[in-house]
């Protein structure tokens, strides 16, 4: 999901932080896909917390503690994370190809 997309749901997360929302309620109100929806609820379970079978609300406990905030901040550090990891990996594919690159041109 972009974060444009998370922050629909987050929006709607706070409207009804107190009795929690249905995916299916969120998938209307956000137009996103319901399964788009149960794969980042799920990938995300520190910031949001089952109530029901298919009804979620904000994590009540820390580090949330409910707070809109702080999903925010854990969301956007985790794409930090993962666009860090990306960078990193793209760096070593790069300096591994210029390495055999150097290497080959030193055998000729």
């Amino acid at each position: 999901m972009k974060e444009a997309d998370y922050e629909l749901v987050l929006d709607v997360m706070h409207k009804h932080r107190e009795e929690g929302v249905s995916l299916l309620a969120l998938a209307r109100e956000t137009g996103q896909r319901l399964p788009d929806l149960q794969k980042f609820m799920r990938a995300h379970r520190k910031c949001f917390v089952m109530v029901d079978a298919t009804k979620y609300k904000l994590n009540p406990a820390p580090p949330i503690n409910g707070n809109v905030g702080s999903v925010r901040f854990r969301l956007r550090s985790e794409a930090a994370k993962k666009r860090q990891q990306t960078i990193g990996m793209w760096v070593a594919i790069t300096v591994a190809i210029t390495s055999v690159f150097y290497a080959i041109n030193n055998m000729l």
